[in-house]
């Protein structure tokens, strides 16, 4: 439904912010499958899910991109 990766990150943050830690966990859940070019798509993900209270959803979204992409630093 967002036709940009910062028209997505921004979405969320601002469920987040109005207190929908749901809706905005939802977006963060569907960023880096729906953005696939962006390296950084999984990293902000898991924050986004970390700072919505998934920690455990955000460090297996990091260990999935860990396995994927064992090389990329940005991931360590």
């Amino acid at each position: 439904p967002y036709d940009s990766f910062p028209e997505a990150v921004t979405a969320a943050r601002a469920k987040r912010k109005s207190g929908d830690l749901e809706g905005a966990a939802d977006i963060y859940r569907r960023i880096p499958s729906a953005f696939p070019d962006k390296k950084n798509a999984v990293t902000t993900a898991a924050e986004g899910l970390k700072d919505c209270g998934y920690w455990t959803e955000a460090t297996g979204m990091l260990e999935t991109a860990l396995q994927k992409w064992p090389a990329s630093a940005l991931y360590l």
